[in-house]
């Protein structure tokens, strides 16, 4: 977000709507590996 003009426009939504799916994407992808490395350590069990 650093170095970014945002103007209150439909450039501003749409940037906002880039970001948040960037961090909501990052997230899930972080959750993803470590319910995997969790279920292969014997820590979960996934049927």
């Amino acid at each position: 977000m650093r170095g970014r003009v945002y103007t209150f426009d439909n450039g501003y939504t749409h940037t906002r709507i880039n970001d948040n799916s960037k961090k909501v994407l990052g997230s899930a992808s972080f959750l993803y590996a470590l319910i995997e490395l969790m279920n292969e350590k014997g820590f979960i069990s996934i049927p």
